[in-house]
């Protein structure tokens, strides 16, 4: 999957239109700076853009993926998070390292999604057609 395997460091700002990495706290909201200087926080997502990888193939094609989620916890009780309205669903569970049976279904927009105690849940939103 290209997003990754990018050749180059994430950007943080818009490119496309959005941005090709977002970080956001439980709640949906983008981190502030004060939030990346809160000690006590233990959770963070990560959205993965596939569609603002900034690299052309080698045909000069632009190259698009798979956008991503990342939901990071840290803290050893379970955290409900709500997914960021900026990054639309419908998303598609890949992993949650807090369960043994596969995750199966599809999550909606902005719909509440909880990782279990210092565990990680990965969602996938395929690319458009």
């Amino acid at each position: 999957m290209p997003i990754f395997r990018r050749r180059r460091w994430f950007h943080g700002r818009p490119i496309r239109g959005t941005v090709d990495i977002g970080w956001f706290k439980p709640d949906g909201n983008d981190m502030t700076e004060d939030d990346w200087n809160t000690s006590f926080a233990r959770a963070i997502g990560v959205f993965l853009n596939g569609e603002a990888i900034p690299h052309r193939d080698t045909r000069g094609q632009r190259i698009r993926d798979d956008s991503f989620l990342l939901l990071f916890n840290a803290a050893p009780e379970p955290v409900q998070w709500t997914l960021p309205p900026a990054w639309p669903g419908p998303w598609h569970p890949v992993l949650d390292t807090s369960q043994r049976l596969p995750v199966t279904g599809s999550v909606p927009s902005q719909a509440r999604v909880t990782t279990g105690g210092r565990s990680l849940v990965l969602l996938r939103r395929p690319r458009a057609a």
